[in-house]
């Protein structure tokens, strides 16, 4: 990974990069301090370090991981990206940024359908089924058109 460190990276990727707040009042990336914490609360979960007091981060981080990973999958793509993405994730899928939307989302690679001879006029169509949303870290904030091999294509969704 570039300038931040793997543990960091799989540490956003497990919250969906996101955090509610103790006070329960609107999800929002993790601030400076709070993020320092997420070392030790990961030494606390993984066994390396003695929990001595029950901090209030604890059980943020906590939530924040249960919230963002109930019924999503954990995945690495070719180009080692990892993310967060729906339970029915088969080798194969694929991240694509679609135009107009805030997330990636994984396309599953399919045949042309019979009746898809309306599109016969664009050479190379590429034929797809939505498997979902996904959080794919180091792409969220559009860094995709910057990182991502490859140009614009039309596919189709079937």
């Amino acid at each position: 990974m570039d300038t931040e460190s793997l543990q960091d990276a799989f540490g956003r990727t497990v919250i969906g990069d996101i955090l509610l707040p103790a006070n329960r009042h609107g999800y929002r990336r993790a601030r400076k301090e709070e993020w320092e914490f997420f070392g030790r609360w990961w030494k606390i979960k993984t066994g390396t370090e003695q929990q001595a007091d029950e901090h209030e981060l604890i059980k943020v981080w906590d939530a924040a991981v249960e919230m963002a990973s109930q019924r999503r999958s954990f995945f690495l793509t070719e180009e080692g990206y990892m993310g967060t993405g729906p339970l029915s994730l088969a080798k194969g899928d694929q991240v694509y940024v679609l135009k107009g939307s805030n997330v990636p989302f994984i396309l599953r690679p399919a045949d042309k359908p019979d009746d898809a001879e309306w599109r016969s006029d664009v050479d190379g169509d590429l034929y797809f089924t939505m498997v979902g949303d996904c959080y794919c870290h180091g792409i969220m904030d559009g860094e995709a058109s910057e990182k991502l091999p490859g140009e614009a294509r039309l596919v189709s969704i079937l």
